[in-house]
């Protein structure tokens, strides 16, 4: 009985760990935010420079710790969302 337990415990951890894992970034940034790494934690403000992009994958969340923030410094933001799959900033 208690192996059954443990088999149990462990598909429910198994399940819902990918799901709290969170990618955090900060700093300068550039290229995509993919939303099979999603959600992303900003764990500091993050900075797209002139000349770079920064473009967000429909689904993808951006999760911001306080005090930090998303400046974009003459490069070039896009915003990839739909309603059926929108990109949420938390």
């Amino acid at each position: 009985m208690f192996g059954n337990k443990m088999k149990f415990i462990f598909v429910l951890l198994a399940f819902f760990i990918p799901v709290l894992a969170e990618t955090p970034i900060s700093g300068e940034i550039h290229g995509f935010l993919k939303a099979d790494k999603s959600p992303y934690l900003v764990t500091g403000n993050i900075i797209v420079h002139e000349g770079n992009a920064l473009i967000i994958e429909p689904g993808t969340t951006l999760r911001f710790e306080p005090n930090t923030g998303l400046e974009v410094r003459g490069g070039q933001l896009v915003v990839v969302g739909s309603e059926q799959s929108p990109v949420y900033f938390q």
